[in-house]
């Protein structure tokens, strides 16, 4: 697999890039983002266009979408547009479509969207991940829909005997549905993917509904690679600044970067159209970060207040994680 994710996002754009830009006038082109009320539409989209078109790329339009499969789909179709895909589910996608791969190219990281997992248990915050590993074969698994499930699967795949054993799982149509059918004890874990963000009410109904966040953590997504880039990062987010979130003010669990991906230029037939989309790959990744920040101060704190878990840290919550695991495996049947 090591080879496989080496090569599979060989989505890398040329260092060296001679042709210069000139302004388009050509028809809208759309930056795929998700729903139309996540934080891919509303936050993080919105800079993009002024910045593109302040370098002399206009006509770039966030555009609604079903997420990171649908994206990937929609640029692969029109290899000038733009989409926000999760980096795990682009990997997972890349794995069984190798040559496809290659049509695109990874021009931007953003912020990293929370891997959430959650449960009624009292004791789970404090076992870790280990409890429900162990466990898995007999849980009944709740995984919202879209790049949420696509992740739960690739996590399914590169840890085939930990949570690629839960076989008990009910594809829901959203986050908040996974969360109420934990919360209506018709489910024993939730699953999602999403950015700890100011607007997002699915953190706050985990509080008024009384569940447990585990930390999404395990020797498997730390190892795993595209490119010689973690798929999966562990990180605190600090959340002091949401008057409805108690505790210490910060959750803690892996996360996956959200990134930007577009055509690579030998995807498109014409040489005028190849060369300007170098331009445009050259001055994404050339623009500073700030370009790229949304405009909501409270969410850049957020990006920015976030910590990656040092590794003395990191290696207590291994630890507990093993230790989980086996005492669970040994009790079950």
């Amino acid at each position: 697999m090591v080879r496989a994710h080496s090569v599979i996002l060989a989505l890398a754009v040329s260092a060296a890039l001679t042709c210069s830009a000139t302004a388009q006038t050509q028809k809208a082109k759309a930056i795929y983002t998700a729903s139309a009320a996540g934080a891919y539409q509303i936050s993080f989209c919105p800079p993009i266009p002024v910045a593109m078109e302040s370098a002399g790329f206009p006509g770039y339009v966030c555009t609604p979408s079903g997420g990171t499969p649908d994206n990937i789909a929609k640029v692969l179709a029109d290899p000038r547009s733009l989409g926000f895909v999760q980096l795990d589910v682009l990997a997972r996608w890349a794995l069984d479509n190798f040559e496809a791969a290659k049509k695109l190219v990874l021009i931007r990281t953003l912020a990293c969207e929370g891997l959430w997992m959650v449960t009624r248990e009292k004791d789970m915050a404090t076992v870790y991940l280990g409890q429900i590993v162990g466990h898995a074969r007999r849980l009944q698994f709740a995984i919202a829909d879209g790049g949420s499930r696509a992740s739960f699967e690739f996590v399914q795949r590169i840890d085939p005997d930990g949570l690629g054993r839960a076989s008990n799982i009910e594809i829901v149509d959203n986050a908040t549905t996974a969360i109420e059918r934990v919360a209506s004890e018709h489910a024993d874990v939730g699953f999602f993917v999403q950015f700890v963000e100011p607007t997002n009410s699915n953190i706050r109904l985990l509080q008024e509904r009384k569940l447990r966040t585990v930390p999404v953590v395990n020797p498997e997504l730390i190892a795993a690679r595209v490119s010689n880039m973690p798929v999966y990062q562990v990180q605190s987010f600090n959340l002091s600044e949401w008057s409805a979130f108690g505790g210490n003010g910060s959750l803690t669990t892996t996360c996956t970067p959200a990134v930007i991906i577009t055509g690579a230029p030998e995807a498109i037939a014409d040489l005028e159209g190849a060369d300007n989309q170098r331009a445009l790959l050259s001055m994404i990744k050339a623009a500073p970060d700030t370009a790229f920040l949304p405009r909501d101060n409270r969410m850049v704190r957020l990006i920015s207040s976030s910590r990656t878990v040092p590794g003395p840290e990191l290696k207590d919550m291994l630890a507990a994680y093993d230790a989980a695991k086996r005492k669970a495996e040994a009790s079950t049947p």
